[in-house]
C-alpha cells in the first residue's frame, strides 16, 4: 500500500492544522520545488523522520499527514452536548469508506459524508466536521 493511501488528503491535513489540531504524525506531506516551466510540483507523503533528507533534495514541508490509527485516537466515538449526543459510525463500502454521526438513541443522521478512497480520509472529514460545527473542541481531543 502506498503512503498516500494510508493518510488523509493534503487538503484535509491543512484544514485540520488551520482548525488548530497539532499532532506529531508518522507521515508528513512534502512538495517539491517547481520541476518544469509550468511550475508543476510533486507532492509526496513520507515518514516524518525522512523530512530533513527530503528537504535537502528540494522538497518543502507542507503539513502533517495523519494515518488511520492517529485519526482513530483523535476522533471521538461520542460527542455533542448534554442535550444531544452523537455516535460515530464507519463503514467499508464497495468503492471506499463512509463515516457519519447518528444521534444516540434516534434514527437520525446528522452528518453523512461522501464516500472517500480510504478510511483515513473518512475519519479526517468527520473530525473536521465535528470541530467546525462545534460538537467538540480541539483542546478536548486526545492529542
Amino acid at each position: 500500500m502506498k503512503n498516500e493511501e494510508m493518510v488523509c488528503s493534503i487538503e484535509q491535513a491543512k484544514a485540520l492544522e488551520k482548525l488548530g489540531v497539532k499532532i506529531n504524525t508518522y507521515f508528513v506531506w512534502v512538495e517539491s520545488d517547481p520541476i518544469d516551466e509550468a511550475n508543476t510540483t510533486e507532492v509526496l507523503v513520507i515518514p516524518r523522520l525522512k523530512k530533513l533528507d527530503a528537504c535537502s533534495k528540494g522538497y518543502n514541508y507542507v503539513s502533517f499527514a495523519p494515518n488511520v490509527a492517529e485519526l482513530g485516537v483523535l476522533l471521538p466515538i461520542i460527542c455533542g452536548t448534554n442535550r444531544l449526543t452523537f455516535e460515530l459510525n464507519i463503514k467499508k463500502t464497495n468503492n471506499g469508506w463512509l463515516a457519519w454521526y447518528d444521534t444516540c438513541g434516534y434514527r437520525s443522521t446528522i452528518f453523512e459524508m461522501s464516500e472517500k478512497e480510504n478510511e483515513a480520509q473518512s475519519r479526517a472529514e468527520a473530525l473536521i466536521w465535528i470541530i467546525e460545527n462545534k460538537h467538540t473542541k480541539v483542546e478536548d481531543l486526545k492529542l
